[in-house]
């Protein structure tokens, strides 16, 4: 899917575009320093490229380095991953075009971008693993939780592509997406829309209730 076509996608949600996204880049608050894992030379494939357009449109505010590791077997590489604070992200697995703009989102949550609204919302800490494919329902959930990120006071995100896990495990690990990990516990299936609705989950799943728990 061609990043004129991803763009048209997220106007319909009503979501910020890939070119907005990456206009805000060169606003970020706070300098972003990612880390770029892979387990061999090369591996880094379209995520490299991914990195130098952010490095590149936030005109030196985000830098990355790349460090060669064994990951665990759940842990797919690449992984792209930063931290500000009480606060980190990481994204393990094939970086599809679709998913691009969500890792952007979350770049800029850790950078403190102008991009995000907080209103009436006080969202709890928590450990969020998100399993994701390249679908609708994937992105909205990103953004959503990117907007966590940026609002709550302390919180963890780590986003895993299902398929590139699947593909490492040789078995059908995921079989639904997305699915939402919380403070690696409590299990929640499906899309989740809004910040408000992030928030009731995890007050649920705080109270042993719901889906998983």
């Amino acid at each position: 899917m061609a990043g004129g076509a991803i763009d048209r996608l997220l106007r319909i949600l009503h979501l910020r575009t890939l070119e907005e996204s990456l206009a805000l880049l060169d606003k970020l608050r706070k300098n972003v320093r990612l880390v770029l894992l892979v387990e061999e030379a090369g591996q880094a494939g379209a995520v490299r490229e991914y990195v130098k357009t952010l490095e590149e449109k936030s005109k030196g505010k985000i830098t990355v380095e790349v460090l060669t590791v064994k990951l665990p077997e759940t842990t797919p590489p690449p992984c792209l991953g930063a931290a500000m604070g009480e606060k980190r992200f990481t994204y393990c697995g094939d970086l599809p075009p679709p998913l691009f703009p969500v890792v952007v989102q979350f770049v800029l949550a850790l950078g403190g971008a102008p991009a995000f609204r907080c209103l009436e919302v006080n969202p709890p800490p928590a450990d969020i693993t998100l399993f994701v494919v390249s679908g609708l329902p994937c992105i909205i959930t990103g953004y959503t939780l990117a907007e966590y990120l940026y609002c709550a006071p302390q919180a963890s995100v780590t986003i895993i592509n299902a398929e590139t896990l699947n593909r490492r495990a040789g078995r059908k690990v995921i079989s639904a997406v997305p699915t939402l990990v919380i403070n690696k516990a409590h299990v929640h299936v499906g899309s989740v829309m809004s910040l408000k609705e992030l928030v009731k989950i995890l007050e649920v799943k705080s109270r042993g209730g719901g889906e998983g728990a």
